[in-house]
């Protein structure tokens, strides 16, 4: 009986299970260094409890980003950089969860604007501080 020639992504005699991401050392998952093991029918590592807090989606090679799962990285708004998230344009927080409002952000009591919203403002409708974003300290309607 022959073997099937299967793609890169599929194992098996008929290549009917899934392989999964390679570790450093250069087995799937980093199986024979004890990092996880690889689950054939969604061809997706599991990493060891000692490596709870390792990403499955790099072979449990690297540190696991907060909002992340098998699936994707940093809530699907950012990229994953060894436990970091950068998140996008537009996105904040640690695991780039939260939506940056387009007016800046609310600091100790006080609205920080982006350069694109002060701009938007009439010169009578506040005054402002000089820093990388500018703080609105009073307003007026127009």
């Amino acid at each position: 009986m022959g073997k099937c020639d299967c793609s890169e992504k599929y194992t098996g005699i008929f290549c009917q299970d899934f392989t999964c991401p390679k570790h450093a050392d250069g087995t799937e998952c980093g199986e024979s260094s004890g990092f996880g093991s690889c689950d054939r029918g969604s061809g997706f590592c599991i990493c060891s409890d000692a490596g709870a807090a390792l990403d499955p989606k790099t072979a449990c090679a690297s540190k696991l980003c907060p909002k992340s799962n098998h699936e994707f990285d940093c809530s699907g708004s950012g990229t994953c950089v060894d436990g970091v998230c950068e998140c996008e344009a537009g996105f904040q927080g640690d695991g780039c969860e939260d939506a940056t409002p387009p007016w800046g952000a609310i600091i100790g009591g006080i609205i920080v604007l982006s350069a694109a919203s002060a701009c938007a403002l009439s010169e009578r409708s506040a005054s402002f501080a000089s820093a990388p974003s500018l703080a609105f300290r009073r307003a007026e309607r127009v």
